[in-house]
């Protein structure tokens, strides 16, 4: 899971902080800042804070906990894991197709077990493997920075995502999916929600989408 890309600020118009997130609404040429800068051999994750942050957001919480949280792109899971122990999630299931950072991920849920800090063991499951072919007809809530893919690849996941995660009710992504929103089944919320990360000093605008009440495809 590479992190996203240098990119320049957003000019936001109408800045809405809650916490440890923020609500941007953006320049219309905001997406295009993704294009060209990336770099595939960096890595970071969402931190702690923003994990809670995105939870906010999303209006999950340790009262009302989404069932299956599944980060694609998972790195060494730390947003699985947060997004677990905290409450935020049934079940949290992370997708890496790096071995070492999977390892790292495992490693980190015993260390998580061991040391007694929650009882997560039956909660949380990392899959080394490539995210097109991963299971995702149990998600409900979909995180993903696809920033670092080829365009190709980001058809195929906007494809798969479609076709195949039916029980999913919202999907944040970075950079943006339109086909989700030109499919009629999702509607995306207004802005970019503007998260920090670990190691960097900018923030992470994600797109949210929410799936229409009137679809059935769950």
């Amino acid at each position: 899971a590479a992190h996203p890309p240098h990119h320049p600020h957003p000019h936001p118009h109408h800045p809405h902080p809650h916490g440890h997130w923020e609500l941007v609404y953006a320049d219309d040429d905001m997406e295009t800042t993704w294009e060209g800068c990336c770099e595939p051999d960096g890595y970071g994750e969402l931190s702690r804070d923003a994990v809670d942050g995105l939870a906010e957001a999303l209006g999950i919480s340790k009262e009302n906990p989404t069932d299956a949280f599944y980060d694609l792109g998972s790195g060494v899971g730390k947003i699985v894991l947060h997004a677990a122990v905290a409450g935020f999630a049934k079940t949290s299931v992370g997708v890496e197709l790096n071995d070492g950072r999977y390892r790292a991920a495992l490693a980190m849920r015993n260390d998580v077990v061991v040391n007694g800090m929650a009882d997560i063991s039956n909660r949380v499951q990392f899959i080394n493997g490539d995210m097109l072919d991963a299971d995702l007809s149990k998600a409900t809530v979909i995180y993903m920075n696809h920033a670092c893919y080829p365009e190709d690849t980001r058809a195929k996941i906007a494809e798969k995502l479609l076709s195949t995660a039916r029980s999913a009710q919202i999907i944040v992504a970075a950079p943006t999916i339109p086909q989700l929103e030109a499919s009629g089944r999702f509607k995306a919320d207004p802005g970019f929600l503007l998260l920090p990360m670990e190691l960097y000093t900018y923030g992470t605008p994600l797109k949210i989408y929410r799936r229409v009440a009137a679809d059935t495809a769950a």
